[in-house]
């Protein structure tokens, strides 16, 4: 039995008016709705600071994650940095002269292949 009832219960036994009796049957009426609505409100507040929660751990997951694929891509950077570098001090002396074709020499349809110097 809630403090609803009990308050209904002794005031019942109480004479009143029917006036008074309407008004306070209205304000309990009114008192039990807004017990209901904190209920359900306060079912809310839990589910949403639940959520809440959940999305921050989501959050610092994929912090950590993003961090994670920053420093790979970091790393990336500096090898092909290397490797452009690697590249650009290559010249034609340093090139392999097996991949250059010997002088004189013609293609299949008898052109000639160019010099290199």
């Amino acid at each position: 039995m809630g403090v609803l009832d009990t308050a209904r219960q002794i005031l019942a036994e109480i004479p009143l008016s029917d006036v008074q009796r309407e008004r306070l049957d209205f304000a309990f009426d009114r008192l039990a709705f807004a017990e209901t609505q904190i209920s359900t409100l306060q079912n809310q507040v839990s589910t949403l600071q639940n959520q809440v929660s959940n999305l921050q751990a989501e959050n610092e997951r994929l912090q950590s994650q993003l961090q994670n694929v920053q420093l790979d891509r970091d790393e990336a950077r500096k090898e092909c940095q290397v490797l452009n570098d690697r590249i650009g001090k290559l010249t034609s002396s340093d090139t392999p002269k097996a991949i250059q074709p010997p002088s004189g020499l013609t293609d299949r349809m008898g052109r000639h292949f160019p010099e290199r110097h």
